[in-house]
């Protein structure tokens, strides 16, 4: 019951942040199907899987900006970090890749400039 109650008020919060639209949580099941289509260079959402609750949400570009580069240069390779996702304490974000958005999006009726976005803690 107070874990319920915990995701309905993290879920509340997100639905009334700026630029953030249908957030929603995803059960073990759904994380492990996400797993094997990401790709290998995008460790940030291998690290948002791993955490025990990760949000699914989209936003537009009235969001606000990343606090952190979402790529980072590691010899001649671009790797996708986590960065810090402020609105929920602790947390990180991830951002998907577009195989991996167009899984994420095929049952879910979005507009077309938004992007999804993972969150875990």
């Amino acid at each position: 019951m107070v874990l319920e109650i915990h995701k309905f008020i993290q879920i509340l919060k997100l639905r009334f942040t700026k630029g953030l639209f249908k957030p929603i949580f995803l059960t073990e099941k759904q994380k492990n199907k996400i797993r094997p289509l990401n790709e290998l260079n995008n460790i940030g959402i291998k690290e948002v899987l791993n955490k025990k609750n990760v949000i699914l949400v989209f936003h537009d570009s009235s969001f606000r900006k990343p606090t952190k580069k979402i790529t980072k240069k590691v010899g001649k390779e671009i790797i996708f970090p986590s960065v810090p996702f402020l609105e929920i304490n602790k947390s990180i974000s991830a951002s998907p890749s577009k195989k991996l958005h167009e899984y994420l999006t095929k049952n879910i009726k979005i507009k077309n400039n938004w992007a999804s976005l993972l969150v875990g803690y």
